[in-house]
This record gives structure tokens, sequence and C-alpha cells, in this order.
């Protein structure tokens, strides 16, 4: 007897729920396989990741102090004298050290030491005239005796990764001092946490692109976040519904056991937010993962 031919023999309200029953499997069996297709999406993306936060913070970490000792053997006793010959110098000191001609820093800039930046190495320059310790007080921290490689957090407008929104910057830096000892300033770099986040999502987007096993079918929807504390931050294509969506989960408590997933709608989109823990980024430096199927 075919399914129809039993159907048939059942009454109404019989018939209308072993419909909605059959309708309702399908359907959770349709949520499992979406469920496991971004859950899929999760290994790889952080096997991209890792290998380049490792990478990154290592070639500023150990580029920066080299940096700073080839630009004080560049500069003169005024540095502000010339601020195109300072451009120029702080181009040469970068291009002389490997590690920082390839360092993903969205900025490099030249600091006095009372705190005001005099010039960075972009043709547009718009750092320079910001006090960088009255913009991030910690920022002081650089020039004090005897500081080494110092790295703090904080947000200067004119080292500002995107045009609009909030953003956070990584801010490390290394005294610049003559031959007989005199400071001269500082070398500071870092980088935007939106420019790095964008950077980060790329490479993931472009290797689940390349793996992809189905090339008719698109790969899922993956947003990159790097949070700090509570707050999370997004590359510039991300809406900001999606960062404040996963700000709200307080993603650095829920995975100081390990990896963190769970479902997350957003503007009527499901995701799947997944976040870790990074340390080399920060002792409360969490990556987070917002995965939708298109």
């Amino acid at each position: 007897m075919t399914l129809n031919q039993r159907l048939s023999k059942l009454s109404m309200p019989r018939c209308a729920a072993l419909v909605l029953l059959v309708s309702l499997l399908v359907m959770l069996c349709a949520c499992e396989d979406e469920q496991k297709t971004l859950g899929a999406v999760v290994d790889p993306s952080f096997k991209v990741i890792k290998p380049l936060v490792d990478r990154d913070t290592k070639q500023i970490r150990d580029g920066l102090p080299k940096g700073a000792e080839a630009l004080g053997k560049l500069l003169d006793d005024d540095p502000g004298a010339d601020v195109e010959g300072l451009k120029r110098a702080l181009a040469r000191a970068r291009a002389g050290v490997h590690d920082l001609a390839v360092a993903k820093g969205t900025f490099f800039i030249f600091v006095e030491p009372q705190g005001t930046i005099l010039r960075s190495d972009a043709e547009q320059d718009l750092a320079a005239g910001d006090s960088l310790t009255e913009a991030i007080p910690d920022a002081k921290k650089i020039f004090e005796k005897d500081a080494g490689l110092t790295e703090v957090w904080g947000y200067c407008q004119g080292l500002r990764g995107v045009q609009k929104g909030g953003d956070l910057q990584w801010v490390v830096g290394a005294q610049v001092k003559s031959a007989e000892g005199k400071l001269k300033g500082a070398y500071v770099t870092g980088w935007s946490l939106r420019k790095y986040a964008e950077y980060l999502e790329k490479h993931v987007r472009d290797h689940l692109t390349e793996t992809n096993p189905k090339k008719s079918k698109p790969i899922p929807l993956v947003y990159v976040l790097l949070v700090k504390g509570k707050q999370a931050y997004g590359g510039p294509m991300t809406p900001e519904v999606n960062t404040k969506g996963a700000s709200d989960f307080d993603l650095l408590a829920k995975s100081k056991d390990g990896l963190f997933k769970t479902s997350i709608t957003l503007e009527k989109r499901d995701f799947l937010l997944v976040a870790k823990r990074e340390p080399v980024l920060g002792e409360d430096m969490a990556i987070a993962l917002l995965i939708s199927a298109f």
C-alpha cells in the first residue's frame, strides 16, 4: 500500500498530524545538515588564523627594536625640523629590517619624547600632530627609563583603520636613542583591530574558496571578529549588529575553558558563533567566528 493510500484511510486530524510530523522531521534533518556544514568550517578557519597571528605578532615584536636602533642612526638631534626627511628615515628603517618590511602593522610612526606624533611613513599622514600620550595615556610607558619593547591598547584618531565606527589599536613602541644614549623619541607600530580582523577574514574566505569540494555551491558566510575583553571588533564590512550580538555573549569569559560554540540569530539570519582565546594577541584576547549558510 502506498503512502497516499494509507493517508486516505486516516481521519483528517490524524492525517494532518502525520503530515506535520513528516515536515518537522524533514526540517530537523535539514537543520542538522546545515549545522554540520557550518561546523565543518570551524577547524579549517582556525588553522588558517593561528599561524598568521603567531607570525604577525612575532614580526612586530622581533623587528621593532631593530628598527628603532636603525632609526636612531638615521636621525639628527632635531627630527622634527625636517618632516620629509623623517618620513624617508622611517621608510629606510622599516625596509632595512625584514620583519618590519613584511609586517602587517597598519601604522608606523615616530613620536617625540613629549608624546606628539611627528610623522608616519604613509603618504597621507593622518596622525602627524596628534598627541599619542593624550589619546592613549598608557603610551607614556614607552618613554619610561629603561623601558624595553612596550605594548599598550587604546584609540588614537589619526591611527584609525576604518572611517566610521568604533575601533581599538594595539600599540607597540621602542625607544629611539642616539649613539650616546640620548632619547630622541620612539618608533611605534601596531594595528587597528578592525583592519587586522579584515585581513584575517580575507585569508579564511580565500582558503575556504580554494578548498571548497563543491565548486558550484557557495561557501558559508564567515566573519572573523577580534575580541578584547567583552568587546568584539569586526572588519569594515561586518554589520554593527553582528559585532554587538557577539559582544553581548562575553566571549572571553565563555571561552575560558576552551572552544565555545552557540547558535545566534541576527537580523533574522541564523549564525553559528564560535570563540577561542588567543593569548599571543594579549591575555584578554579571543578570536571569534560568525558563520552562516548562504
